[in-house]
């Protein structure tokens, strides 16, 4: 499906070249600036929603709404909730302490862009 409803977005400065990196999961980076995030344990700001080609071009992040992501090793469920990994992909994470960016609203294979809520958070919180 992948469809797109009702995203609220920020406006931010990117922090290197994401182009390649669009409908992935961002964070902010040591000069507050938005790079990839890539690690269940770094607090997750929301999906990256355009291209920016360079650091200081805008990024545009969604932080809340019905969004699509990029889904990384595994796949996931209706109802699962998303963390971080390589390359800013989402997997399916319960463990305790995970820092996550949503919850699944759709069933999705690895390599889909498939629809998120998108309520960055942490799992036990």
């Amino acid at each position: 499906m992948s469809s797109q409803e009702k995203i609220s977005c920020v406006s931010k400065e990117a922090g290197a070249d994401l182009s390649a990196l669009q409908f992935t999961a961002v964070k902010y980076g040591s000069d507050k600036a938005i790079v990839s995030a890539t690690s269940n344990n770094e607090p997750i700001l929301g999906i990256l929603q355009n291209k920016p080609s360079a650091s200081g071009q805008a990024a545009s992040v969604a932080i809340a709404g019905i969004g699509k992501a990029l889904v990384g090793a595994g796949g996931w469920s209706s109802g699962d909730m998303l963390t971080a990994t390589t390359g800013g992909a989402l997997i399916a994470t319960t463990t305790n302490n995970h820092q996550i960016v949503g919850i699944a609203d759709e069933d999705a294979n690895a390599g889909d862009y498939a629809r998120v809520n998108i309520r960055p958070g942490q799992v036990g919180a």
